[in-house]
């Protein structure tokens, strides 16, 4: 929790009054710890007349008190949501670009934000389980990872520079295409093949998606740049501030594609979303 002004004027103003009742205490308030429990063990050994534990203790439990309610008064995060989605094709294979946005609970410069792919015929056992046991279980694998600054148009008011209503946490993934089918093939991913006429792919799809772990997780927020105050009020308990998939379907494909056959160990990933239903289904 952080040390907020406020608790350090009350201590200020206390200790004034303590020494104008004629008490013998001194506290010294530049050396405080951060921590309520330090400044507890702190103050107790800085106390030098037996005759301030009495008023002291009441304005501990004050103190104690004013942080707590510090502490339960950050908004909650009304909203989390991919707010952009773009993908292009490249010379090594795809290039990925997405926003995350969220609305309320404490701004926040960065998070770690992590790509990780899966097998759409895993897609149900994921949905079940929260990220980070998903991953753990090799469910889903890690591919992309970065600290995702806060981006804000320049021109935008001050006021909504400092918040997050409208901007985004931007998330860039060069997707190459050798080196990701070598990471699935590794992490058992994907598997059987299927060839017809020349044209070969692997018969799992493959699903992308974004997973933003709070700061406070200890486990997958770990790289520099992020901030240093790491507290935010998640009052539901989730897992995470967001685990959603990306819209579209990757099928990796080799042999004859295009009708150009390419040479042996080279891939080509093919991009689809959700098609309509045949004309024939009722």
């Amino acid at each position: 929790m952080a040390w907020s002004p406020g608790p350090v004027l009350f201590l200020r103003y206390a200790s004034i009054i303590l020494r104008k009742a004629g008490l013998a205490c001194v506290l010294e308030l530049g050396d405080l710890p951060s921590r309520i429990r330090d400044r507890h063990r702190y103050l107790a050994k800085e106390m030098k007349n037996s005759s301030c534990i009495p008023v002291v203790t009441v304005l501990l439990a004050v103190l104690f008190a004013h942080e707590q309610a510090i502490g339960q008064h950050c908004p909650p995060i009304t909203e989390s949501f991919l707010s952009s989605s773009s993908v292009k094709r490249t010379k090594q294979g795809l290039s990925f670009k997405v926003g995350y946005s969220k609305t309320g609970g404490q701004p926040k410069k960065a998070y770690q934000a992590y790509i990780v792919a899966y097998s759409e015929n895993n897609s149900d056992k994921i949905a079940s389980l929260t990220p980070q046991q998903a991953i753990k279980d090799g469910l889903a694998t890690i591919v992309h990872t970065q600290v995702a600054a806060f981006n804000v148009a320049s021109d935008a008011p001050r006021a909504v520079q400092q918040t997050d209503e409208l901007g985004e946490y931007r998330v860039t993934y060069e997707l190459n295409t050798e080196q990701f089918v070598e990471k699935m093939t590794e992490a058992k991913q994907i598997g059987k093949t299927t060839s017809t006429g020349g044209w070969k792919s692997y018969d799992d799809e493959i699903r992308l998606a974004v997973f933003i772990p709070y700061l406070e997780d200890e486990n997958y927020s770990v790289l520099e740049g992020l901030p240093e105050d790491k507290h935010e009020c998640n009052y539901g308990g989730e897992s995470a501030l967001l685990f959603q998939p990306l819209t579209q379907k990757l099928t990796i494909a080799f042999g004859i594609v295009r009708a150009n056959r390419l040479a042996e160990g080279e891939y080509f990933i093919e991009l689809n979303g959700k098609r309509g239903l045949p004309e024939n289904v009722k």
